[in-house]
């Protein structure tokens, strides 16, 4: 009795009427019985979902009556548990209204369920009511807490329980229903529930039988469960083929009751398999379903294959590093094999694994079968490290020599170098370009690995000076050196400057030196040479008419000299030039490289290239135009004027360009008024010949 008449939902507990408990009463004043859902306040139950406790609301006792069997005897089970520590309950049993007969006080604390049985044998004479009671002795929590009781059972002799011929459990829809007798085979008479077997319609009812003066709850109540069906379509199931079992699928079709099983006889005869049983021999078995009248079946065909069995090849043995290789075969064809740690598939496993390392290995058969597992090992012999250190740089300078140390991690093994030396350490001299050097170590195992070191061989070492080797007077050159080796250091002389390059402003030997590391000196040397620079020499200032072209000369104190000439971007040593105004020109002379200072000088074109004389004068002292005399002579160098009369007489003669004749002959003598002819002749700054012949008048 696991008190699951009235649900409680889990983790939670309720109070219930012990009317709505079957068979069980309580003698607690306010008739309540305390219910618990398994997992309340971390309580399992424990059989089914339910179990209930005595100390409800108050201590009480739990107790159920049953009609004995003389002479017979009963086996009480029943589990127990405290709640709040080591709680004590009693069992009893005897007549309705006692005596009692004791049973035993049972203790149980809170940290398990108790599972406790009893037995008592029932004395002689007529079946009398007896009473099997559960008393709350103690509880650590108090008379309202403890006590928890569940999975009681009442197990009576067999021989008061009613015995029934079977009836059929599947009857056809609307077919003829047996009748349910209503006295066993063993003499018991009592009713059922319902009291007739209906075939009108499909489904399935519980037909209960109750007996007369039995106990009110019998642990083996007789109940029929037929099952009403129509006539069933079962699907015809496909062939199959399994490894060495096969689990029967769930028959499906239509109008099916849910009881079809699997025969291994036709029309439901010989041995029965539920849907979900396991055959492991090949056989034919029959899907059969309804009732006689009503059926259907269909044949499955099971085909039981073995699991194939593979063998594979021994352990194999490699040096750390190297592949090892492992083969499965079988007899049975077609098989995929997976090996594993890995998960690698073939049936041949190439794997260099770093340690000894077991691998196993099954096969799978087209059919799905698999194969026995099989372990073998990859056993991994330590491989040596081979290592080169040098005693010394690298790289190393020409015909040096260095040593190499060769080592290995693990011991003995033997040396063998690409030199041809089988000794741990070699000394070798540089000279090509660079060289490699191979060590092979070798174990006793046979076990090998190499190592290679690359000698580079600095070589002879060259510097070399590049750039102008002259520059002008008051300039300077720039130097660069170089080396063939990348890194090499350098100092010149005289100056003890260590850059690549320097600048050099004065003429002679310059040296430069050159080194890497160890490996010695390299040297070149260049000449300098210091160049004058030339001078330019200029004409003095010159005028000139405006607009007149005039050609100027310029030279230099080295031959070969070129020059230019500003403004107009002139070159050459002469030029012809036509100005308007004054112009300074500036002369620069270069020879190679070098260049003259600059020199300057002026053409003024502002000079009288013409002649304006005046045709009329009145020296009368009026203080205007009292001379004959040239308007405009700017520009002259000299100038010659002779003035005559009408009869060619000369009257007056002037020898510079600021002649003022007065109107008197040489002698101071005034002349008389008229017209006097004048022959003038003068020379220009420019060096060109004016003259004008012409005649004034004079008025007093």
């Amino acid at each position: 009795m696991d008190f699951e008449d009235e649900q409680v939902a889990p983790s939670s507990s309720v109070m219930v009427n012990q009317s709505d408990i079957s068979c069980w009463n309580t003698t607690a004043a306010d008739g309540l019985i305390e219910v618990w859902g398994t997992g309340f306040n971390g309580v399992p139950s424990y059989s089914g979902s339910q179990f209930i406790e005595i100390n409800a609301n108050q201590a009480s006792t739990l107790f159920q009556d049953f009609l004995s069997a003389p002479n017979g005897t009963v086996t009480i089970g029943f589990a127990h548990r405290g709640r709040m520590g080591t709680d004590v309950m009693n069992v009893a049993i005897g007549p309705v209204g006692g005596p009692y007969t004791n049973l035993g006080n049972f203790s149980d604390g809170t940290t398990a369920w108790g599972f406790h049985q009893v037995t008592f044998t029932f004395p002689a004479g007529s079946p009398t009511m007896y009473s099997l009671r559960f008393t709350a002795i103690s509880s650590v929590g108090g008379a309202s807490i403890g006590n928890f009781l569940d999975a009681v059972s009442i197990d009576l002799d067999a021989s008061q329980n009613p015995v029934f011929d079977p009836i059929a459990s599947h009857l056809c829809i609307g077919s003829a229903a047996p009748a349910l007798p209503t006295t066993s085979n063993n003499g018991v008479t009592g009713v059922w529930q319902p009291s007739t077997i209906s075939t009108a319609s499909t489904g399935v009812t519980t037909y209960s039988f109750t007996p007369d003066n039995l106990p009110l709850c019998p642990d083996a109540p007789v109940q029929f469960v037929i099952t009403i069906v129509s006539t069933p379509d079962i699907t015809a199931p496909q062939p199959v083929t399994a490894c060495n079992y096969y689990v029967l699928p769930a028959i499906a079709g239509s109008n099916l009751s849910g009881n079809e099983k699997y025969y291994t006889g036709p029309n439901g005869t010989g041995t029965a398999f539920n849907p979900g049983a396991s055959v492991n021999t090949s056989q034919s078995l029959y899907l059969y379903g309804g009732a006689p009248g009503c059926s259907d079946q269909e044949q499955l065909q099971i085909t039981i294959q073995s699991n194939p069995v593979i063998t594979v090849s021994p352990n194999d043995t490699v040096c750390a590093g190297e592949p090892g290789s492992l083969v499965a075969t079988s007899t049975t064809p077609g098989l995929i094999y997976t090996w594993n740690p890995g998960g690698i598939t073939g049936s041949t496993l190439n794997i260099a694994p770093v340690s000894t390392t077991a691998y196993s290995v099954s096969g799978v058969s087209p059919a799905g079968c698999t194969s026995n597992i099989v372990s073998r090992f990859i056993i991994v012999r330590p491989s040596p490290v081979a290592g080169i250190t040098l005693n010394g740089p690298n790289p190393v300078c020409v015909g040096a020599s260095t040593v190499l140390n060769g080592s290995s991690s693990i011991n003995p093994v033997t040396y063998s170098w690409s030199t041809g030396e089988t000794t741990p350490n070699i000394t070798v001299t540089a000279n090509a370009p660079s060289t490699a050097y191979t060590l092979t170590v070798t174990s006793a195992n046979g076990c090998s690995d190499d190592s290679t070191v690359t000698i580079a061989v600095i070589p002879a070492l060259a510097v070399n000076i590049t750039g102008t080797p002259s520059f002008c007077e008051g300039d300077s050159t720039e130097l660069t050196v170089t080396g063939n080796i990348p890194g090499m250091t350098f100092q010149w002389s005289p100056s003890g400057e260590t850059t690549s390059q320097i600048t050099v402003d004065s003429a002679g030997w310059v040296h430069v030196t050159g080194e890497f590391q160890q490996c010695g000196q390299a040297h070149d040397s260049i000449l300098l040479v210091e160049n004058p620079n030339p001078q330019v020499i200029v004409p003095g200032d010159m005028e000139t008419c405006p607009g007149e072209a005039i050609t100027v000369s310029v030279s230099s104190d080295q031959q070969g000299s070129t020059f230019t000439w500003i403004p107009g971007n002139l070159t050459g040593s002469t030029n012809t030039v036509t100005t308007l105004g004054t112009v300074v020109y500036t002369v620069i002379a270069q020879n190679g490289n070098c260049i003259s200072a600059p020199q300057q000088f002026t053409i003024n074109a502002n000079a009288a290239c013409f002649l304006e004389v005046p045709n009329i004068f009145t020296p009368n002292g009026d203080q205007s135009n009292d001379f004959f005399q040239l308007i405009n002579y700017s520009g002259l160098n000299s100038l010659e004027c002779i003035i005559t009369n009408r009869w060619g007489i000369t009257v007056a003669v002037f020898d510079a360009p600021d002649f003022k004749w007065d109107g008197k002959d040489s002698s101071g003598n005034e002349l008389s008024e008229g017209v006097y002819f004048y022959q003038i002749k003068a020379i220009t700054k420019a060096m060109e010949e004016l003259e004008e012949v012409g005649n004034v008048t004079l008025i007093r």
